[in-house]
């Protein structure tokens, strides 16, 4: 029982790290790169909207 609670942990902990991931990319290319988070001026800026998805 214990070790099918860690893993529920687990699962849940890589979920969240899933579903803001592509934010988390576009924010920290932005410190390279002017303008990152411009969908029209950055394939980075499109990265957000897949937060949606994920």
């Amino acid at each position: 029982m214990q070790d099918r609670k860690i893993r529920g942990w687990y699962v849940a902990l890589g979920g969240i790290i899933f579903a803001i991931l592509p934010l988390s990319i576009a924010l920290i290319a932005s410190i390279f790169v002017d303008d990152a988070l411009n969908e029209g001026s950055s394939s980075f800026g499109v990265l957000p909207w897949l937060t949606f998805l994920s």
